[in-house]
């Protein structure tokens, strides 16, 4: 009887503890969920500020240029230089200005150019297309003299892009593709916005005068995105909604062994595109928000019910009858 009293208290034992255990993890893990979700959300929140200084300064150049007649390489090189890039747009590589010429010009377009202080001006990569999409000005120039002179109509997709924008008078971005003008391997985007003049008469439409491009490679885009970016979390960034069948933007996550346990992922739009977004733990995450506490609880239930039943066995032997001879 006592033998199967002391079972029934060691399972009870036993179990009580497997309890404390298993809610301690429990809590533990959706604190360490819940902190890492509002980590992620600022990451998500500062890439889409960042999204919107580019938009912003692109609209701002666009506004410009559709305010005057006439705006030189200089006016342009100083209006960019105003932006101040490197403090205010963190990514950005170069703001320039495309323009339409037809092919029958090119040799005209090309004069004009070069009168206007831009020597250096040639073009590069030309298409067969009836009508161009030429690089006319770019700053800051000397970064970037390998864009000068680029027909976009060399490639589908930008050119695509560009005609959605100009269509659409919204701005649009291209997929995920190596730069002329990156000295990087990481794919580089760009995002284009059309001019519109604003000085036609209440009757006139308005006249498409071209478009304001601003590009960027990606690892940039994401550099020093927030504080947490590295300590606390990687960035994995695809062009379209399925991680599986996305094109590659960005993969900051590095080898198996410096990942964490925690995953938040979201679904941004992005001027005509879709990027998934996805943010893994670090190690060095999961180490902080980890706790020692589970496994006190465990070992410390394990200790006691061991004390108890070896306590009951010791009550439960029959006391010997001490003989005197």
């Amino acid at each position: 009887m006592s033998s199967r009293i002391e079972i029934i208290l060691a399972l009870i034992c036993v179990i009580l503890t497997a309890g404390l255990y298993s809610v301690n993890v429990n809590h533990q893990k959706e604190v360490a969920t819940g902190e890492f979700r509002r980590l992620t959300e600022d990451g998500v929140h500062a890439l889409r500020k960042r999204m919107l200084s580019y938009l912003q300064s692109i609209k701002g150049t666009a506004a410009f240029l559709a305010a005057s007649d006439h705006v030189s390489v200089g006016d342009f090189e100083s209006y960019i230089d105003m932006l101040d890039i490197p403090e205010q747009l963190p990514g950005i590589g170069g703001i320039g200005m495309i323009v339409e010429v037809p092919d029958a010009e090119l040799d005209q377009f090309a004069e004009h150019v070069h009168s206007q202080g831009q020597p250096e001006f040639e073009f590069r990569r030309l298409s067969d297309a009836g009508t161009h999409y030429i690089i006319k000005l770019i700053s800051p120039k000397q970064a970037n003299v390998q864009a000068l002179g680029l027909d976009i109509t060399f490639a589908a997709e930008p050119t695509e892009a560009l005609e959605m924008a100009r269509d659409t008078n919204t701005a649009r971005m291209t997929p995920p593709r190596q730069l002329v003008q990156a000295g990087s391997s990481s794919p580089g985007l760009v995002l284009y916005q059309p001019i519109y003049s604003n000085h036609d008469g209440p009757n006139k439409p308005r006249q498409f005068l071209g478009w304001i491009q601003a590009s960027f490679v990606a690892e940039d885009l994401v550099a020093g995105l927030t504080s947490g970016l590295g300590d606390s979390y990687q960035i994995h960034i695809v062009d379209g909604a399925s991680f599986a069948d996305g094109r590659l933007v960005f993969d900051g996550r590095g080898d198996e062994a410096t990942r964490g346990k925690y995953v938040s992922a979201y679904e941004l739009d992005f001027f005509g595109r879709t990027w998934g977004v996805a943010f893994n733990s670090t190690a060095q995450f999961d180490i902080a928000l980890g706790s020692r506490q589970p496994l006190a609880i465990l070992i410390a239930g394990l200790a006691i019910s061991a004390f108890l039943i070896l306590s009951l066995i010791h009550i439960s032997e029959p006391t010997r009858p001490l003989y005197i001879s």
